[in-house]
């Protein structure tokens, strides 16, 4: 992290309250201006001016993690609390707090929280690190349901029971697979391995269902060397989190489909995988004229002030007209609180893919739309700066129509014919 950009606005740079394994390890990080006072509810600590990573324990710090400046250790009384409390520091023109466990209401075995500019943001202490990446790319966009097998990919799933075999197959140790498939459980600090995306040399599919592509979804397939490379690092990083998990729960699903609307492209692209490099606030609230959300259904709890409701109220503010889709059948009150705050709301049947759309650019997305999905789980996403692209995908949510509607017209549909035979039949 380039501390350097924020040395202007904060003092207090990182804080590890409860490492893994023993608190011995605990830190912070902090830059002093001048002579610097930092405290905690029991003690204080005088630090000259630098950067400082201040732990309780050195040789302990040192087994786990990479200081930041001068490294010196607590005073006797001084000590994080693992269930929250206010640190300060202050030099002779500046102060600066935080409250962990109040400014970010999140506690919990790991956590690292981290100055992100003028905000606090949190990891744990064995996430990775991976960063966007872009490159321009020809692909193809494919929304489902359609027939669509990825034979021979390494492929990454929350769960499996899709009818075609994978080279290699990575799914959440919570979720099922198919009985007859090899897999590798994954369980860890993040709450839900959700990605789904397949690589093959350099062939790449991003998607947002777990291989069965019976529900209203979005698939994304292209060649690219760079991204292809980045998800293979990413799956062998993410063998860390191995599980002996070796149940089954299900046989394939096959499904006739049909081929499913399409279009080719050809764009500037970006590859997010979060949490580790996760702007997807910050896309919603990018849009400027127009802004479509499309999932299954949203959730607004956050850990401080700024999640998605925030996200889309500052979308609102510079203009955007907005529009959120969500599924007939999970959506609930989060409707009623998006009506509530004067955004349309659609609902459609048999929805499952997540995908925004901020003006001209489209985000196709496994991670679902709440503090998990944005946040906690380990997810997938790629941004397509294409016109066209979004274009296919608001012209298709407009042939949609609710469950209820679309039972409706049917059952007029028999009781006319009825009627024409009861009428016309003799």
């Amino acid at each position: 992290m380039n501390y350097l950009v924020i040395l202007s606005l904060a003092l207090l740079l990182e804080i590890c309250p409860n490492p893994y394994g023993s608190d011995d390890a605990e830190y912070l990080k902090v830059y002093c201006p001048d002579l610097c006072t930092l405290k905690d509810d029991r003690s204080e600590l005088k630090i000259d001016k630098g950067f400082y990573t201040v732990t309780k324990n050195i040789s302990a710090f040192m087994s786990k993690f990479e200081p930041l400046g001068n490294l010196i250790e607590f005073p006797r009384n001084f000590s994080l609390s693992n269930t929250g409390e206010e640190i300060c520091i202050t030099s002779e023109t500046e102060s600066d707090c935080f409250y962990y466990g109040k400014d970010i209401k999140l506690l919990d075995d790991g956590l690292i929280y981290f100055r992100h500019f003028n905000e606090w943001d949190f990891r744990y202490e064995d996430w990775s690190n991976f960063s966007c990446r872009s490159e321009h790319i020809k692909g193809r966009l494919i929304v489902t349901p359609a027939d669509y097998k990825a034979n021979g990919f390494r492929i990454a799933s929350y769960n499996f029971f899709a009818d075609f075999e994978p080279q290699e197959l990575f799914v959440d140790a919570k979720a099922g697979i198919r009985c007859g498939v090899d897999a590798n459980h994954l369980s860890g600090s993040y709450r839900h391995f959700h990605y789904k995306f397949g690589v093959k040399g350099d062939r790449v599919i991003i998607t947002t269902e777990n291989w069965v592509f019976s529900k209203k979804g979005y698939i994304v397939e292209f060649e690219s060397s760079s991204f292809a490379n980045a998800l293979n690092e990413l799956l062998e990083h993410d063998k860390r989190f191995l599980s002996q998990n070796k149940s089954c729960s299900g046989e394939a699903v096959s499904k006739s489909l049909g081929k499913g609307k399409s279009i080719d492209f050809e764009a500037n692209t970006t590859l997010l995988i979060l949490p580790d490099c996760n702007p997807v606030l910050d896309f919603i609230s990018s849009a400027n004229k127009r802004l479509y959300i499309i999932a299954p259904y949203m959730g607004f709890e956050w850990f401080n002030d700024q999640g998605l409701l925030s996200a889309l109220r500052k979308a609102k503010e510079n203009g955007a007209k907005i529009k959120i889709v969500l599924s007939e059948e999970y959506s609930g009150e989060e409707a009623n609180i998006l009506q509530s705050e004067g955004f349309e709301v659609k609902k459609i049947n048999n929805l499952h893919g997540k995908a925004i759309i901020a003006d001209d650019r489209v985000l196709i997305t496994s991670a679902n739309m709440n503090m998990f999905g944005l946040k906690l789980n380990r997810e997938i996403g790629i941004i397509i700066d294409s016109p066209e692209v979004a274009e296919l995908i608001i012209e298709d949510l407009k042939g949609k129509r609710s469950d209820a509607f679309g039972t409706l017209i049917p059952i007029l549909i028999f009781v006319f014919i009825l009627y024409l035979v009861w009428r016309y039949g003799s």
